[in-house]
């Protein structure tokens, strides 16, 4: 194995542009988390997979973009022992790792649905992934929460109702 160092740094937005330049200049790679998913990749030689196709970028290495949101998801359900395939899946959120993380759920087999409060955003959404919309928060075998709420200034607060969750088999966050 590799010894390799892991350090959390959070950076304010108008400390974003110095930041970025020196994590390129001086990690071989780094994770990139909201809301920084998308202001990232003007400083990159190119985007790969998922992070091309999404448009949203949460690991660089050797100043690639790429998107693991997606992969990572799906083998955290299989060593969860959850699986999708059949399942009514809500994905609450459409952003890049939502999106990411929806495609991966209908390539396993899943109906999935996906909201998004912004209407023009999730049509668009969902005609891209091929997925329904849903128009409130339903019923489902699983419910995923890909937005920021429950993070930063929001921390503590649920998108969803307590109720509404204990109607699903599985809920992740």
């Amino acid at each position: 194995g590799s010894a390799c160092t892991f350090d959390l740094l959070s950076v304010a937005k108008e400390d974003f542009d110095a930041a970025a330049k020196k994590l390129i200049a001086e990690y071989d790679g780094f994770c990139v988390t909201i809301p920084y998913k998308l202001d990232i990749i003007p400083y990159l030689k190119r985007v790969e997979g998922d992070a091309e196709v999404f448009g949203a970028v949460n690991v660089v290495k050797d100043r690639v973009g790429y998107n693991t949101d997606g992969v990572g998801f799906m083998l955290m359900l299989e060593n969860s022992g959850v699986d999708p395939n059949g399942k009514k899946i809500l994905v609450l959120g459409a952003g890049g790792a939502g999106r990411s993380t929806a495609a991966a759920l209908k390539a396993a087999g899943a109906l999935v649905l996906l909201y998004r409060r912004n209407r023009r955003l999730l049509k668009e959404a969902c005609e891209e992934l091929g997925v329904e919309a849903a128009e409130s928060v339903v019923p489902c075998d699983i419910f995923i929460n890909c937005t920021g709420v429950g993070m930063h200034e929001s921390t503590g607060q649920s998108p969803v109702a307590g109720e509404e969750l204990n109607k699903c088999l599985t809920a992740v966050d």
